[in-house]
């Protein structure tokens, strides 16, 4: 069997029954000529049950996000929905997966919500448990409509907690 010490910042995974370097690749979120560069003397086309390859360590990188393991009968639209976030978001968050092919154990990288569009002044809110837009509105002494025109892609019902909305400009004192 094929077996070789790997070099630094790989691992050695064992050849499994229906693994090919594609479905390897996207287990561990790297491409296939990754794969083989790393591993040169394997043949791709035959696969040896048993056999140990080096797979690159990716360094999966999510600044103030979360991340979401892949579960079986996850879709890009169930995760974004689940983690309220765009398909921009994801996709820019992780620029390496094919949202059309998610595999079951892969790590998405779900960034914090963001408004679509930048805020005016630059104020934004985290909306806290119980607090409704109305209270809101209240607290920061501006109208319901108000909320509503500074965050335009938001329906009243989405001013829940968790998420981050755009504020008014504070008022001269």
């Amino acid at each position: 069997m094929y077996r070789i010490p790997c070099p630094k910042g790989t691992m050695k995974y064992t050849i499994k029954p229906g693994d090919t370097l594609y479905k390897i690749a996207i287990k561990y979120n790297i491409t296939v000529p990754m794969l083989l560069f790393f591993n040169p003397f394997v043949n791709p086309y035959n696969l040896m049950i048993g056999s140990v390859i080096c797979v690159p360590k990716q360094e999966v990188k999510c600044p103030n996000g979360k991340f979401h393991t892949v579960k079986e009968g996850d879709t890009l639209f169930t995760i974004a929905n689940m983690h309220n976030i765009s398909y921009n978001a994801l996709k820019k968050a992780n620029p390496s997966i094919d949202f059309d092919n998610l595999q079951v154990g892969m790590q998405i990288c779900t960034p914090p919500y963001k408004p679509s569009k930048p805020c005016p002044n630059n104020r934004t809110y985290i909306i806290k448990s119980g607090e409704t837009i109305s209270s809101i509105a209240e607290k920061f002494v501006v109208s319901a409509t108000d909320m509503l025109k500074l965050n335009p892609e938001m329906a009243p019902g989405e001013f829940v907690e968790g998420r981050l909305i755009c504020l008014p400009a504070e008022a001269p004192v």
